[in-house]
């Protein structure tokens, strides 16, 4: 092919193609892809430990019995000793984890103070994920990605040193602002350069994914011409900006509320299932990553399976599920 065939098939491109593609269009499922996703899994594992770890730094003892000399309490949390004298016998926690319940003598009632904290720690895990989202689209995932890593560990490593659960609240949840950040990638991502006009670095980055997976050398020019058209730049309100797209985010964010609440409601207060912590910790992690890779393999390989299907089904089953929880506990009264 000489150099005016070339031209022309770049023509073609140019004016038949180039508006219908976008960059999403030359990010498909590859051994790039794969990459990312073996690295953003590391990631995670730092960023789940800090969110799971209340699972256990809050966990209730099983019974607080206190020993004395001649008399034994089973439990000082039962409603019969309520009343009862506990100046001459010790108490003796039984448990699975030390936790913060046990470290602080938080027992019966004051035990609750480790509940709310676990609420306010989470409360600052919602804002660290909507601040550093809008702080990744300005300056960067790479960047907002090392910061949050460094005072993730800085404030990790300060927690030891608390000696209270007012301490211990205030460190963990500026811990969750910065841990809702903990979502990285190895490059930077091409599509937040392109909105930067860093057009070139963008291009680099995109050639080396298209190589990695075997991408055609048509594919490469067209990805090069997309690339210098530039791009927009968006934030959180745009998603607002019309009355149907408000409509399927509110109903998305109240689903996965809502959805979010049964999850860590039953994972902060996984002590209260007979059996081991530990053990129950187990199987709950272990499910939850078998039906997420089954969904996902669904959902890529049936299309009726979609995304609204899934929704759907599992709002349902959870429905479901809380309504005969209800009626067993009515029932039971």
């Amino acid at each position: 092919m000489n150099s005016t065939e070339v031209d022309a098939v770049e023509e073609v491109i140019t004016e038949e193609e180039l508006e219908k593609v976008s960059i999403d269009d030359f990010i498909k499922i590859g051994p790039h892809c794969y990459l990312i996703l073996i690295f953003a899994e590391f990631i995670l594992l730092a960023a789940a430990g800090n969110m799971m770890y209340m699972m256990y730094a809050g966990a209730a003892p099983y019974s607080v019995p206190c020993v004395g000399k001649n008399f034994t309490i089973p439990d000082i949390c039962a409603p019969e000793y309520s009343n009862a004298s506990l100046e001459d016998c010790e108490i003796q926690p039984k448990y699975d984890f030390k936790s913060v319940n046990i470290e602080f003598k938080l027992f019966c009632k004051n035990g609750q103070l480790v509940k709310s904290s676990v609420s306010y720690q989470m409360m600052g895990v919602m804002f660290g994920t909507l601040l550093t989202g809008q702080l990744s689209d300005r300056f960067g995932r790479i960047k907002i990605i090392h910061v949050c890593m460094v005072i993730v560990t800085v404030i990790s490593y300060a927690t030891t040193f608390t000696t209270n659960l007012f301490e211990f609240t205030l460190i963990r949840t500026l811990l969750g602002v910065f841990n809702g950040g903990l979502i990285g990638f190895v490059r930077e991502s091409p599509r937040w350069l392109v909105q930067r006009g860093r057009i070139e670095e963008a291009r680099v980055i995109m050639n080396r994914m298209l190589k990695m997976d075997g991408a055609s050398e048509k594919k490469k020019r067209l990805m090069n011409k997309q690339h210098s058209q530039g791009g927009k730049s968006y934030n959180v309100l745009k998603l607002f900006s019309n009355r149907g797209m408000s409509i399927a985010i509110s109903v998305m964010c109240l689903g996965r509320f809502f959805t979010s609440l049964i999850n860590y409601g039953l994972i902060f207060n996984i002590e209260k299932i007979s059996g081991s912590l530990f053990v129950n910790a187990l199987i709950t992690g272990f499910l939850r990553w078998t039906i997420n890779i089954i969904f996902a393999i669904l959902d890529f390989k049936l299309k009726i399976f979609g995304r609204k299907v899934v929704h759907f089904g599992a709002q349902f089953c959870i429905a479901i599920c809380m309504f005969s929880m209800a009626v067993s506990y009515l029932l039971g009264k």
